[in-house]
């Protein structure tokens, strides 16, 4: 996975938002998973038309965090959910 990397939520999920976090509610594994404010961010962003720097873009000028953390942060995340089957690659 490079900055130039799209990714796409996986259309069968159930999805909210709770407090601020955002809830994934996967189906077909009866598994729930929790988003914090900055992969609520990137998970909105997931829908195969924005890159991950574009991703980090965003979240980095709402948080005020530096970018190669925030990089770093989005990938471990995008790869966890990728892992659960939340995420899918563009390509």
């Amino acid at each position: 996975m490079d900055s130039t990397t799209k990714l796409m939520r996986n259309n069968n999920l159930l999805f909210s938002i709770i407090n601020e976090d955002g809830i994934i509610y996967n189906p077909s594994t009866k598994r729930s998973h929790t988003l914090s404010k900055p992969a609520l961010v990137a998970w909105k962003l997931w829908d195969g038309e924005h890159s991950l720097q574009e991703v980090v873009e965003q979240i980095s000028l709402e948080s005020g965090d530096d970018p190669e953390q925030v990089m770093r942060d989005i990938v471990n995340c995008a790869a966890e959910l990728f892992r659960h089957g939340l995420l899918n690659d563009v390509a």
